[in-house]
């Protein structure tokens, strides 16, 4: 029930006291709560009528239900839905650093999503690497959904060609190139301009005329094109988008780890065999620890299959180890984001 919930959540005045409250309300309107890092702190102090809704105990007591081994018993509610409360109670903490304003000329570049990402760092494929994947159904090729009409023509006297297929030339090609138009393709990069910057993440700008492809939930990486190493890259997620009259659309970025490793993972299956499993291996990135804060090592993974308790091989570079995801972060519903640890058996 409701009350139950209700007993988790704090609401006061925007004091020490109420540091970690992610949400504002303002008491004289009927607006429902705002993400309270959207607004200025002198705004908050200056305002008599605004309370701050402190949710991390709730997003705490989500989150340990999740991790619980037997979770399915507690009657907490649909898991998928749980996690993206918890993503919105939980995962949009009160900026912790001073934003400096920016002084870079230059945009940086915005790479986006789990596989932009993961093109980028790896660098494409060589026609060696993708040929054991590559399976040439010419049939399906051709007509992939069986809605062309074809002229078939049959020859008795043809024993060995007894059906011929006619094609013209002109769909040929562009058959072809339709075929093969994602593999010349590179990365979608974006250009934004920086609004301005803290320890945690930055605050960016959008001018351009077309449409921005981000949403809120994305993992990016961020490359400064005034940093000192042109390679040099920065790995984040879009907390909280935002458009003003005067500045336009705004985005604001998490980071998560100034570098970061492209892997590929795919789910243990005993029933079929590693090699046959590996057929569905799926990107991911490998974010390395950070001992001097304790913090270990951890994997970007898509939403679906992976889950919590899963037994899956990890692939980096030349190394293959068996692992099993521990614990889950974050779940997006663009990515999903894991604790991990590596099990007893030697490499792979």
């Amino acid at each position: 029930a409701l009350i139950d919930w209700a007993s988790f959540c704090k609401l006061g005045r925007p004091d020490k006291d109420m540091a970690m409250g992610l949400f504002s309300v303002e008491l004289h309107s009927d607006c429902p709560p705002a993400y309270r890092s959207l607004h200025g702190d002198d705004q908050q102090a200056d305002n008599k009528n605004l309370r701050i809704l402190d949710t991390t105990a709730v997003a705490d007591r989500l989150r340990a239900a999740l991790d619980n081994a037997s979770r399915n018993q507690t009657g907490f509610g649909n898991k998928d839905t749980l996690q993206h409360l918890i993503l919105a109670w939980g995962a949009m903490p009160k900026r912790r650093f001073p934003r400096q304003a920016s002084t870079a000329t230059l945009p940086v570049k915005l790479v986006v999503g789990l596989n932009t990402i993961h093109q980028m760092v790896s660098g494409p494929q060589t026609a060696s690497d993708s040929q054991e994947e590559t399976y040439m159904d010419h049939a399906w090729l051709q007509d992939p959904t069986f809605d062309r009409t074809t002229r078939v023509t049959v020859d008795p006297y043809q024993v060995e060609d007894v059906t011929t297929i006619t094609i013209n030339d002109v769909e040929q090609e562009r058959q072809r190139g339709a075929y093969t138009a994602a593999e010349m393709a590179g990365p979608q990069v974006e250009f934004w301009k920086i609004a301005d910057m803290s320890a945690a993440g930055y605050c960016l700008l959008w001018e351009n005329a077309t449409a921005s492809s981000v949403q809120v939930g994305e993992v990016v990486a961020i490359i400064n094109q005034e940093a000192q190493l042109q390679d040099t890259w920065q790995l984040g997620v879009t907390r909280w988008m935002k458009f003003e009259q005067e500045h336009g659309l705004g985005l604001g970025i998490q980071m998560l780890s100034p570098g970061a490793r492209a892997v590929w993972a795919y789910v243990r299956n005993d029933d079929v065999g590693r090699h046959i499993a590996a057929i569905n291996k799926m990107q991911g990135i490998l974010l390395p620890g950070i001992e001097a804060i304790g913090q270990q090592d951890s994997l970007i993974l898509p939403c679906l299959p992976f889950r919590t308790g899963c037994s899956a091989i990890l692939e980096a570079g030349e190394e293959t180890r068996e692992i099993v995801l521990t614990r889950q972060l974050e779940n997006t519903g663009r990515f999903a984001h894991y604790h991990y640890a590596i099990q007893d058996s030697e490499d792979v």
